[in-house]
């Protein structure tokens, strides 16, 4: 289900919006960023990270070609099919980032 503003009140309306014990609440959040270095890298081994597809090239970017191969490789392998977000658990072995993206 996309957590768009109208999937979000429909949910609530049918699960009985403010009429009693079986309402659902579905809160949003746009623009949240991370501010402090709590938050694992993604190439760290045996770390999930979560992703939203975008239209994107990798044109421009600043991530070594080893580090965009590993997550094309783990996107590809992935059985994860929800459209709107996936789940990557990063390998514990046979896969590495380029050492100089684990700082970025």
């Amino acid at each position: 289900i996309e957590l768009s503003h109208a999937n979000i009140r429909k949910l609530f309306e049918v699960t009985g919006g403010n009429q009693g014990l079986t309402t659902r609440y579905v809160y949003s959040v746009e623009g949240l960023r991370i501010m402090d270095d709590k938050v694992p890298h993604p190439c760290r081994p045996g770390q999930t990270s979560r992703w939203m597809p975008t239209e994107c090239s990798d044109k421009g970017t600043s991530i070594k070609p080893k580090t965009l191969e590993a997550f094309q490789s783990l996107f590809e392998k992935s059985s994860d099919d929800n459209p709107f977000m996936r789940d990557i658990l990063f390998p514990k072995q046979n896969l590495k980032c380029d050492r100089s993206d684990r700082t970025k």
